[in-house]
């Protein structure tokens, strides 16, 4: 049994039941930004809202076209959500932004 629980704002953990136990631990996050072919964007867009993981996907302007907010159960599943992303056929490339965890904000 595999189930996702959101705590706060923005923090979700994963519930695992394993050999009877109950095992919980931090999801990662990571923002992923996308180049794409020229006009192709809402063709990513449409791609990645798709793909497992993927919490939320919008186009922007400036330097990237697309941004997309990721969530994994560990580095293994984020490095295969990063490596499908960039097969897609309209992906020029990528640029992957991994939360980091334990920090405090200052101010």
């Amino acid at each position: 049994m595999i189930s996702i629980l959101q705590l706060e704002q923005n923090i979700y953990v994963q519930i695992i039941l394993y050999r009877g136990v109950m095992v919980l631990w931090r999801l990662i996050s990571a923002c992923i930004l996308i180049r794409s072919a020229a006009g192709r964007y809402m063709d990513v867009v449409e791609s990645l809202s798709k793909i497992p993981g993927v919490k939320s996907v919008f186009p922007v302007l400036g330097r990237w076209d697309v941004v997309v907010d990721v969530e994994a159960s560990d580095i293994e599943e984020l490095t295969r959500i990063v490596r499908r992303i960039g097969r897609l056929g309209s992906v020029v490339y990528t640029e992957t932004l991994v939360e980091m965890k334990g920090c405090e904000s200052h101010g």
